[in-house]
């Protein structure tokens, strides 16, 4: 993981990670549609797309990812760096109620 890591360093940091007690990647990095995807599947089941924060979703291959931190930080994006197109497909679970911008008023 790590260029200039040593090699048992990176190997105990990521027992750390298989632990569930550390994360590489602070963000899930991967295609912001199959986040949403995630994230509308998660308002199937559970009638709102207001993941938790803490929330970690696991794919069919038992991989977990950190949904409810991709949430929040569509959220804290909204403003700044999110595209039009992104925050209008956000905007429309926002319309049909499954979705809060914010969730402390």
């Amino acid at each position: 993981m790590g260029k200039n890591l040593p090699k048992d360093r990176e190997v105990r940091l990521q027992e750390l990670v298989d632990q569930g007690k550390l994360q590489w990647d602070i963000l899930d990095l991967r295609d912001w549609d199959f986040m949403y995807n995630l994230m509308v599947e998660y308002g199937r089941r559970h009638g709102t797309c207001n993941v938790p924060y803490k929330w970690k979703e696991t794919l069919d291959d038992g991989e977990q990812v950190n949904l409810g931190n991709w949430v929040m930080h569509q959220r804290t994006t909204r403003d700044s760096t999110m595209t039009s197109e992104h925050r209008k497909r956000l905007q429309e679970l926002v319309d049909q109620g499954l979705f809060k911008w914010r969730m402390k008023e």
